[in-house]
């Protein structure tokens, strides 16, 4: 990993409001109980696709991934600092990286985004954002006045950026340490006022923390520990969708005191009576024709949610059988785009459970044990594409 300021180990980062008490723009998702049995309760078939091998920028597993209706974007921004770009059938485009010295190249990224307006990836570093197309050439910086650390690209030389409060440009934020949310238009130098703030707490580094509608009139914003998820549309708050874990909501008031104490807050999270009890937000915000997912984590584990912003139904998914193909019984939701749920896993992963569980799937020919029995050690990543029930 290429250490710098950023990302050296922990960041500060958010926490908002109390339990919501019957207030017009603030709606309440229950996330206490649990999750779904079967995965055909929610899914109702997988389709696998093995990824071409880089040939010299691999990555693990991507941080962030973006889907055009003709590419996928793999990203490995705080790790590898590496980039791949595959067509929808998993050939190989192109691949690049934007670590060194000198023009078009950065030695630390923040956070990045793809732009669709001008179908170009944005590098966040210090105090500007550098613009590269789809083959890793460089085409141009804005230089910034000040320094986010999240951001997205909208129209209209428009972006929207979060500020921890170290690095706020609102004095009365810096001073009550309070990380604001802001528009602003780099053609105009012009930063709005503050849509939001709130009150800081430690955090790891966001990953997955903004995302927004294809028409980027709705953004959705949350961070790790966030018990709130901000819905903004045409640059206000609509609303506030509140994150009810019920008897295992983590309380502020535990973390509040670790906002300077990185170890602390290790120590804290390691306790077994802490991981025993509580779940906690840990966002990898995605959004899809009126579906918005993100995930938590529920002891050792990672948990997701769909929630539907017209029905106010939610999908718990935590622990599940996978009777559909008898293959995996989790999934890390790196996008969701027209109602599938895209998961990337390691070859080993497929090829252990084929082993491990040899008697289950004797005489079984399906998706899973199709791609499971072609692969070996040296293959890159498998995607999983699950397609959801309309809900």
């Amino acid at each position: 990993m290429k250490n710098n300021y950023f990302f050296s180990f922990l960041i500060l980062a958010l926490i908002s409001c109390s339990k919501p008490q019957n207030q017009n723009n603030i709606t309440s998702i229950s996330l206490g109980g649990k999750g779904i049995s079967n995965l055909s309760e929610i899914v109702e078939s997988i389709d696998y696709l093995l990824l071409d091998f880089p040939k010299s920028h691999y990555m693990e597993r991507p941080e962030k991934v973006f889907i055009t209706d003709s590419v996928m974007i793999l990203t490995d921004h705080t790790n590898t600092m590496n980039f791949l770009v595959y067509d929808l059938k998993g050939k190989l485009l192109s691949e690049f990286s934007f670590y060194g010295e000198g023009p078009g190249k950065t030695t630390s990224i923040i956070d990045v985004a793809f732009n669709p307006f001008e179908n170009l990836l944005e590098v966040l570093s210090i105090n500007k954002i550098m613009k590269f197309d789809l083959t890793g050439d460089f085409i141009e910086e804005e230089s910034l006045p000040f320094q986010p650390n999240l951001f997205l690209s909208l129209n209209n030389n428009e972006k929207a950026l979060f500020f921890p409060y170290y690095a706020s440009p609102n004095l009365e934020s810096l001073k009550n340490k309070k990380g604001t949310f802001h528009f602003y238009n780099n053609e105009n130098d012009i930063l709005s006022e503050k849509i939001f703030d709130l009150p800081s707490t430690p955090s790891w580094i966001e990953k997955n923390a903004m995302v927004s509608s294809s028409s980027r009139t709705d953004i959705f914003f949350s961070l790790t520990m966030l018990d709130t998820i901000y819905w903004t549309k045409n640059k206000s708050i609509h609303q506030k969708i509140y994150l009810d874990f019920e008897s295992h909501q983590l309380p502020f008031d535990m973390v509040s005191p670790y906002v300077d104490d990185a170890n602390g807050l290790v120590s804290l999270m390691n306790r077994e009576d802490f991981i025993k009890k509580y779940r906690y937000h840990t966002p990898t915000l995605h959004y899809d024709n009126g579906l918005i997912s993100s995930r938590f984590k529920s002891g050792l584990f990672y948990g997701h949610f769909i929630y539907h912003l017209t029905s106010g139904k939610t999908i718990l998914i935590d622990k599940f059988v996978n009777d559909i193909d008898n293959g995996m019984e989790k999934f890390l939701i790196k996008n969701l785009k027209d109602n599938i749920i895209y998961s990337f896993y390691q070859p080993d992963e497929f090829m252990s459970k084929l082993r491990n569980e040899s008697d289950q799937f004797k005489g079984m020919n399906n998706n899973f044990t199709k791609v499971a029995k072609q692969l070996d050690s040296d293959d890159f990543l498998v995607l999983a594409k699950y397609k959801l029930r309309k809900f």
